[in-house]
């Protein structure tokens, strides 16, 4: 039996969700015409949280399968569990400031920002283990 990894696709979607809701936050900042994509924002913004938990768990199943070094995820699996974390802390931010005073802007972008970088940081690990080290990757069959 084979095992077909389930982290490559499960991880993408989750990533452009997280980056896309932090650009359109800072178009709202902006133009402040565009408000109306801030509920748009926030659902994306729940939706990448929601999916990056996703790739979490199959990145663990991966690992499991696949018998990958935990030296070698360990950066990535870091990284890829300090953004998660940002980013739902950012989602839990948006529903406690719907129901009391905005907190200031300065600081959810200070956040924000911090969430991409790490964002970022774990793609650059997971390109290193798949790109570097062919963790996840068929040998190619000779004919």
């Amino acid at each position: 039996m084979t095992y077909h990894p389930l982290h490559p696709m499960a991880a993408h979607f989750p990533i452009a969700l997280l980056l896309a809701s932090v650009a359109i936050d800072l178009l709202v900042a902006f133009k402040p015409a565009l408000t109306a994509w801030r509920s748009t924002s926030f659902a994306i913004l729940l939706l990448g949280s929601a999916g990056a938990v996703a790739a979490l768990g199959t990145g663990h199943l991966d690992t499991t399968f696949l018998g990958a070094p935990m030296d070698l995820v360990g950066n990535h699996l870091l990284a890829a569990m300090l953004a998660t974390l940002t980013f739902a802390g950012l989602a839990v931010w948006r529903v406690v400031a719907r129901r009391r005073s905005a907190p200031p802007r300065a600081l959810y972008f200070a956040v924000a920002a911090l969430g991409v970088v790490l964002v970022v940081a774990t793609g650059l690990t997971g390109g290193q283990l798949v790109y570097g080290h062919g963790i996840g990757v068929a040998a190619p069959v000779m004919r």
